[in-house]
């Protein structure tokens, strides 16, 4: 999987082997912020491009921000409500800022470990003349890995989220944190620090310098410091 994703990025196919699963859900991943996949006839690009929630566990994500306890203690219906307005704050608040970051900057993969029963995979972004650490946390849930989240800067998307979302619901209770977070979808949600970027633990599979080019949205306006956006 990951040496098609490489392929489809215009890179040698030969560079591919020290990558893995993690890696690949990734190359998937920023390909669907690629704005000229579209464009492409294969139908590998098509499946690639169907979309960037296909490829995050949004319900992975629900369960980790309110905790199993409070997640086992809801309904069926309020479940799916909590996925739903999770889902549509991610895809409202971080979608924009990942499609311009991404589509200006570019993706060098440094290697992935086992952590906690996750996949961290080491990125750097290269965004104008300034490097940024990349790391993504993916989940791998009956054979399928998904992103359930991203850290740059010391600042880890899931940690912020979920630290206040339980802040929210201990004050309102569960009905009005729902409407709060459809409410806060494309505000913002505060400026308080996350958890530090996730540390190499396991047994890495790879460090060479794989480069995957994200070619998509190419915004003048956007800065080298814009790349603290991704999580903030």
């Amino acid at each position: 999987m990951a040496t098609a994703l490489l392929c489809l990025a215009g890179l040698d196919a030969a560079h591919a082997a020290p990558a893995g699963p993690g890696w690949a859900a990734v190359g998937q991943l920023l390909q669907t912020f690629d704005g000229a996949g579209a464009t492409k006839g294969s139908k590998a690009v098509a499946k690639v491009g169907s979309g960037p929630s296909s490829l995050i566990d949004y319900q992975e994500m629900s369960v980790r921000c309110l905790g199993k306890k409070d997640w086992d203690s809801l309904s069926a219906t309020q479940r799916t409500q909590f996925i739903a307005s999770l889902k549509g704050l991610v895809e409202q608040r971080y979608y924009p800022r990942w499609r311009k970051i991404f589509g200006k900057g570019k993706v060098t993969f440094q290697d992935e470990t086992a952590q906690g029963g996750d996949i961290v995979v080491r990125t750097k972004l290269l965004l104008g003349k300034k490097e940024e650490l990349l790391a993504w946390r993916v989940a791998d849930q009956s054979g399928a890995q998904k992103i359930v989240s991203l850290s740059v800067s010391n600042s880890d998307l899931l940690e912020r989220l979920k630290s206040r979302i339980k802040a929210r619901q201990q004050k309102v209770g569960f009905d009005a944190l729902l409407a709060w977070m459809k409410g806060r979808s494309s505000e913002d949600m505060g400026s308080s620090s996350g958890s530090a970027l996730a540390s190499a633990g396991g047994s890495r599979t790879g460090s060479s310098s794989i480069v995957m080019p994200i070619a998509a949205v190419r915004s003048p306006g956007l800065s080298a410091g814009a790349a603290a956006s991704i999580s903030d």
